[in-house]
């Protein structure tokens, strides 16, 4: 049975003092997987590669929908996108954070977010870039416009539920365009929050029964390390 937190990186592990070795250890170190301790984490050797026989195009499309495909492989449902998504990280010069809130209805509830949208699915920009499609929709979600965009990095959103992937892009030297709000499909409130605050006003949102993207909380490392 795979011990909890065994191969995950990060603090609070509960690696074990010098000189003590922990009954789990001990069992893996009598198993074919030797177990080392490297800092705040343990790597398993010769672990054998995770079959990517899938990865060629041999899935099953069980549903086709205009925007996402629910597939099977090798036994595993998950959901495709169509496209790829852009996030925006953007601090007003104010030192405000710009978050969205907007009505989702997989979750039937309100969700405050980061600005973010699809990468290419407006007819005629098909070919559109991560940067390109960020500066659209911060413009559109928030009526705010970005002179610098930067990639900070590409990685998964649910990566046991579906093969999307974000971009998180850094948004600086802003200026105020418009009132933002989205397209004609969305109903979005634009929300300027001052940097002094805002882990409490997210508590206090999320207390009223807001749904609160996790990605925000990345956002907010990735300010604090710049």
């Amino acid at each position: 049975m795979r011990e909890c937190g065994a191969n995950q990186v990060g603090l609070g592990l509960g690696l074990p003092q010098a000189g003590i070795v922990p009954e789990w250890l001990e069992r893996r170190r009598t198993s074919e997987s030797r177990a080392r301790i490297t800092a705040f984490a343990i790597v398993y050797d010769d672990v054998p590669p995770k079959s990517e026989s899938g990865m060629n195009g041999n899935d099953d499309i069980l549903y086709q929908g205009r925007y996402l495909t629910l597939k099977s492989r090798s036994g595993w449902e998950y959901v495709a996108r169509q496209h790829q998504v852009a996030v925006i990280i953007a601090w007003t010069p104010e030192d405000e954070l710009l978050l969205v809130e907007q009505f989702r209805e997989p979750l039937g509830r309100r969700v405050i977010e980061l600005p973010a949208g699809l990468v290419g699915d407006e007819t005629g920009c098909e070919n559109e870039g991560f940067l390109d499609a960020a500066a659209r929709e911060l413009e559109e979600e928030t009526g705010w416009r970005a002179g610098t965009l930067s990639e900070i990095m590409v990685c998964p959103t649910s990566a046991g539920m579906s093969d999307e992937t974000v971009m998180f892009v850094r948004a600086e030297d802003l200026v105020q365009v418009g009132r933002g709000g989205g397209d004609d499909s969305e109903d979005i409130v634009v929300h300027r929050v001052r940097r002094s605050v805002v882990d409490r006003w997210l508590d206090e949102h999320r207390a009223h029964g807001l749904g609160i993207d996790p990605k925000i909380y990345a956002a907010l490392y990735w300010s604090i390390t710049r």
